[in-house]
């Protein structure tokens, strides 16, 4: 499966690193989160993250800060994930909150696109039980600043596919 809109789920610091990250590895982003107010930050947040990251990463190639925005939409409408091929959740590590989120995500989303929990807290077993796809849900915890620990951990459910961890691995 090719990986090429990725959804993400939040812009708290996680989320922003997260969803930072993927522009700047090409990836069409749709950054979703519950207010324009929230949103409006993590785009100023991106904004400085990636200047500040400059410091420290001198290239060549190296796409400005409204290069890499560009390929973020932001929006406070989860329809947009419609045509999502892959889900990055990084909501509140409430049980009540994810559990919306995820029947809310498993009603809007392709039956083919994977969610990623980015959670170090709830089973992704008990999160994959509220949607109709358990063999596509995986956790996946990233490391703070996102776009500078290349590093993941991944966490399997119970049920989940290894064809899930395989397209979880080439995002």
């Amino acid at each position: 499966m090719k990986i090429q809109v990725i959804g993400v789920v939040g812009s708290g610091v996680m989320g922003v690193g997260v969803a930072q990250n993927l522009a700047q590895t090409g990836h069409q982003v749709l950054l979703v989160d519950i207010s324009e107010n929230i949103l409006d930050k993590a785009k100023h947040e991106i904004r400085n993250n990636i200047r500040f990251q400059s410091f420290f990463q001198k290239s060549d190639r190296q796409e400005s800060p409204d290069g890499i925005i560009e390929k973020i939409e932001f929006s406070t409408n989860y329809k947009i994930l419609e045509n999502a091929d892959f889900i990055v959740e990084n909501v509140t590590e409430k049980w009540d909150i994810k559990k919306q989120v995820y029947s809310l995500l498993d009603s809007i989303c392709p039956t083919d696109c994977v969610f990623a929990a980015n959670t170090s807290a709830i089973p992704i077993t008990r999160i994959a039980s509220v949607t109709n796809r358990a063999d596509r849900v995986v956790g996946i915890h990233f490391m703070n600043p996102v776009p500078m620990k290349p590093m993941v951990e991944m966490i399997r459910g119970y049920h989940t596919s290894e064809a899930t961890i395989e397209t979880a691995k080439k995002c």
